[in-house]
């Protein structure tokens, strides 16, 4: 047995998850986005005004579009040095 890249990649598991496993990952992920809009209606429902809350959904948004333009910066840095580098 060799300790190259190519015997250690055939060892690998390439087949795609089983059915049961997408549904166990839905069933997980729909839940958790109920649960969530079940609190959000809860403390919209409560609560006195809606400017707290309007700031903190712009603070998402601006944090999401800094990301969304860092990751671009990133692309193109580590591009660059593939280049750079031969």
């Amino acid at each position: 047995m060799s300790n190259s890249p190519v015997a250690a990649q055939s060892m690998l598991d390439t087949s795609p998850p089983k059915w049961w496993t997408k549904l166990l990952f839905l069933a997980v992920l729909a839940g958790g986005l109920a649960y969530c809009a079940n609190q959000l209606a809860g403390e919209l429902a409560n609560a006195q005004e809606a400017t707290p809350w309007l700031l903190l959904l712009l603070a998402l948004l601006i944090a999401l579009g800094l990301e969304f333009v860092n990751g671009f910066h990133d692309t193109a840095n580590a591009v660059a040095t593939v280049i750079y580098t031969r």
